[in-house]
């Protein structure tokens, strides 16, 4: 009769552990799968604040050619401050010596640190671009027509 307790001890510590393995094998099955879909998640995310920054940049740009030269422009873009969850920077990177064609080539670099993601896109313009401060943070950005003596640049920093 004392074999009884023993069964049903043994018999409850089994159900235990085989339902412990049964989710601890769905969890890790499942886990890169999760990931993956969070860091394309990620991507197209920041392909769209990509795609959004340049086209404020298109439009100041536009905005710079026809003010003249003592009309000013400041654009206001606001961007999320977060992606995934997380921070995200923003670099510009000049390309205009490698494309041979008119005007200025520069592509706009998101990044984000977890999940670690890399997006680029591509954005040209009749005036040089400069980046305060070498990089931006996402959230609000203030794209503004400098003038120094006859040459004039846009300036995009955080605001």
């Amino acid at each position: 009769m004392d074999d009884r307790a023993v069964s049903t001890s043994v018999s409850y510590v089994l159900a235990l552990a085989i339902v412990a393995l049964l989710i601890s094998g769905l969890v890790v099955g499942f886990a890169p799968l999760v990931t993956g879909q969070q860091q394309d998640t990620v991507r197209s995310t920041m392909t769209v604040f990509g795609n959004d920054l340049a086209g404020d940049i298109d439009s100041a740009d536009r905005l710079a050619a026809t003010a003249g030269d003592d009309g000013t422009v400041e654009l206001d873009a606001r961007l999320p401050d977060r992606v995934g969850g997380t921070p995200y920077e923003i670099e510009l990177l000049n390309r205009t010596g490698e494309t041979g064609h008119p005007g200025y080539h520069y592509d706009i670099e998101l990044r984000s640190a977890d999940p670690e993601t890399t997006v680029s896109v591509a954005v040209r313009s009749r005036h040089p671009l400069e980046v305060e401060s070498g990089g931006l943070d996402g959230g609000r950005i203030r794209i503004e027509l400098v003038r120094e003596g006859t040459e004039s640049k846009l300036v995009i920093r955080n605001a």
